[in-house]
């Protein structure tokens, strides 16, 4: 009986590990969807809003006229996370234009910001038409 407790307690321990790494934000998945369809129409190309490029991680972390848009661990500072959080109207919000970013959403960024902001170093992304299922 005293050996099945430990065993027991190693295996929930085990499992509670496995969960929270399955629980981290995978960036193609979840965070390049948002960024494509609702930061890239503003700011990719040769003339990006505010000089500021979210297509690499490069381009993020250098930032803009306003500085670094991504600080990894520290989504309280990085702009790509809190310009989303701003109310309804005000001059700063992001996107400016069509429907905010869904709760759900703006938790997914701030979640991987806070992981880290893990951007595969090869990944360029590309706008995509943004679809409001809300209409």
């Amino acid at each position: 009986m005293k050996i099945v407790f430990p065993v027991s307690l190693g295996f929930a321990l085990s499992f509670s590990f496995s969960a929270t790494a399955a629980d981290k934000i995978h960036f193609n998945r979840q965070i390049k969807p948002i960024l494509q369809s609702a930061c890239l129409s503003c700011h990719s190309g040769e003339k990006p809003k505010g000089k500021l490029l979210l297509d690499t991680r490069v381009n993020a972390l250098k930032g803009g006229e306003n500085g670094a848009a991504l600080i990894p661990g520290k989504s309280a500072e990085s702009k790509l996370y809190t310009s989303t959080l701003l109310p309804p109207g005000h001059d700063d919000l992001m996107p400016p234009k069509g429907a905010p970013l869904t709760k759900s959403q703006t938790g997914l960024l701030r979640q991987w910001i806070d992981e880290g902001a893990d951007w595969p170093e090869n990944a360029v992304l590309a706008t995509v038409r943004r679809i409001d299922f809300a209409k």
